[in-house]
């Protein structure tokens, strides 16, 4: 958007049109990367909110007793909590439409030149956005390979106990087989009329 707000002022020369059809197609570009920066910012915000949740996923079962009375929350702090991330995505939709719209009017250049302006900080806006939801999901990435990577250790300690475990009957029915040979050898050998009893 930033660079069909750029060429618009060069096509705009060569078309005679009404002077408000110019300046809604003037705006029109301003508009879209001011909507698309605003998309992003909140798109940042649920990344934030979704990530920092795969993070702490776990983290309380493996806490001390001190983190674990830290970390619980009551039901009105948990309502809290809510209304503050509610509210921390209206601000990001607030700081993603307000400032480049402003900050372009107080330049002091041409009207098409401050349309150029607007996209492109409503687009430097937007890269930031992405930017920062990049680090989030590369932290929560990171968090859940480390606890896939536990996961994968711990099961392969129960594999191992599992396979210890499967060894016990046959060793219980071999020791079984054992005793009842003993038995049957004791009441057999008599019985052939082999050896009696050592004395």
């Amino acid at each position: 958007a930033a660079s069909l707000a750029l060429l618009t002022p060069v096509f705009l020369q060569y078309v005679t049109i009404p002077l408000q059809t110019a300046t809604e197609i003037y705006l029109f570009f301003p508009l879209l990367s001011v909507l698309c920066a605003a998309v992003a910012g909140l798109s940042t915000e649920e990344s934030k909110n979704l990530g920092m949740k795969a993070v702490g996923v776990g983290n309380r079962r493996f806490s001390g007793k001190e983190g674990v009375g830290r970390s619980w929350l009551s039901q009105g702090e948990q309502i809290r909590l809510k209304g503050e991330a509610m509210s921390s995505k209206w601000r990001s939709f607030a700081l993603a439409t307000l400032p480049s719209p402003l900050l372009s009017s107080l330049i002091p250049v041409p009207f098409p030149t401050k349309m150029v302006i607007a996209s492109a900080l409503a687009a430097a806006q937007t890269a930031t956005y992405l930017a920062s939801a990049e680090h989030t999901l590369a932290l929560a990435t990171d968090a859940v390979a480390l606890k896939a990577r536990a996961s994968a250790v711990s099961d392969t300690y129960a594999n191992q106990g599992a396979r210890s475990g499967a060894i016990l009957p046959f060793t219980s029915a071999l020791g079984g087989l054992c005793a009842a040979a003993a038995a049957a050898v004791v009441e057999v050998i008599p019985a052939v009329g082999g050896a009696g009893p050592v004395t």
